[in-house]
């Protein structure tokens, strides 16, 4: 019985890995984020319940101990008492955007996947990538016009600018992310066809890589906008004053930039539009959740620096290749770069999921 839950349990975790970042469904008021929320929520259910079963069963508690433990622990404590005690609006924190859904998930999946054996990790890593794959391939095929043609898809599906996280930034961070992994897979893997099958992968993730980074190239119609690094910085700031340990609350960032924004703001062409994230996922971070969260966030890439300089200086002495840094390199990609853009709830999750390897 230990056995078949453990397979049932690691099947899960695939399915779910694999289907996270491309499910899009149209039932729900946003069908980027609600299904993606509701497939996370259900999945870590049932994993969290198999688990407590096989601890019955089986009369063991096994709990493998991470060196990211503690401040994914802090941030995902200063979420919960942020959302109890600052945000104003729950719905808006569990559901839409969901900041607080997607964080708490991201956590407990990294705790999921911390339990499993190395071996395992390394075949979600392979699923990963294949998912990035599809999430490119769906991309590259919308932008084709392909979808246009299907009249029994969705409007937004036959979109040209269809991406399966609703726009070319967050597919260009994923799939920049994603990149390293397959190398990684690339140079690890011995067996010849399944080599072939992982460059080839990699190739229409590139591509669906360059195609995102040329739709937000300035002066392109979907190139981004956001307020200036400055702006975000004064709302943050302003907000910590308000409440400096728990912020101003998950999902709530858009009451902090209606109160906080400078006035220099106005003198702006973007005077009319009012932003829910800061132009930087961690100015966003530290506007809702303080410095509670900021703290835990903190702890957690300087434990990461000194995990990372370790691990290259044993890697570099017994010189192993690529493939056993790959994930490393992905995790360095996604904590550069939200230091510089927005995250969605594919990316925060994303961003707990690597940290877990």
């Amino acid at each position: 019985m230990e056995k078949v839950l453990e397979q049932v349990e690691k099947y899960i975790l695939y399915i779910l890995v694999f289907l996270f970042p491309v499910v899009v469904i149209s039932v729900s008021s946003n069908p980027f984020v609600i299904p993606k929320l509701e497939l996370l929520v259900f999945s870590i259910s049932l994993l969290i319940f198999l688990r407590a079963l096989k601890i019955i069963i089986t009369g063991k508690l096994d709990f493998s101990v991470g060196n990211f433990d503690l401040p994914i622990f802090i941030i995902a404590l200063s979420f919960i008492l942020s959302t109890i005690l600052r945000t104003p609006n729950k719905m808006e924190a569990f559901l839409l955007p969901g900041t607080t859904t997607a964080v708490i998930s991201g956590v407990l999946l990294y705790f999921i996947i911390n339990q499993q054996k190395d071996e395992e990790k390394r075949n979600l890593s392979l699923v990963l990538f294949l998912s990035a794959t599809a999430f490119s391939a769906l991309t590259l095929l919308a932008f084709s016009g392909l979808f246009e043609k299907i009249p029994q898809l969705p409007a937004y599906i036959r979109a040209k600018g269809f991406t399966p996280d609703g726009g070319y930034i967050p597919s260009a961070i994923f799939l920049l992310t994603m990149f390293p992994l397959g190398l990684g897979l690339v140079f690890a893997i011995k067996e010849k066809t399944r080599k072939i099958l992982i460059m080839v992968a990699s190739i229409v993730v590139i591509l669906g890589l360059v195609l995102s980074i040329y739709n937000i190239i300035p002066g392109r119609p979907t190139s981004p906008r956001f307020p200036s690094y400055n702006v975000s910085w004064n709302i943050a700031i302003d907000s910590l004053k308000n409440s400096p340990v728990l912020g101003i609350g998950p999902g709530n960032y858009l009451t902090a930039f209606n109160r906080f924004r400078p006035l220099s703001y106005n003198q702006t062409d973007l005077w009319a539009v009012k932003f829910t994230t800061a132009t930087s996922f961690y100015l966003t971070f530290l506007t809702e959740v303080g410095m509670l969260g900021t703290a835990g966030l903190i702890l957690l890439l300087f434990n990461l620096y000194k995990t990372a300089k370790a691990d290259l200086r044993e890697k570099r002495l017994v010189q192993w290749g690529f493939g056993s840094i790959a994930n490393l390199v992905s995790l360095t990609i996604i904590v550069i770069v939200l230091a510089l853009l927005p995250a969605t709830t594919l990316l925060i999750v994303l961003f707990f999921i690597l940290f877990s390897h």
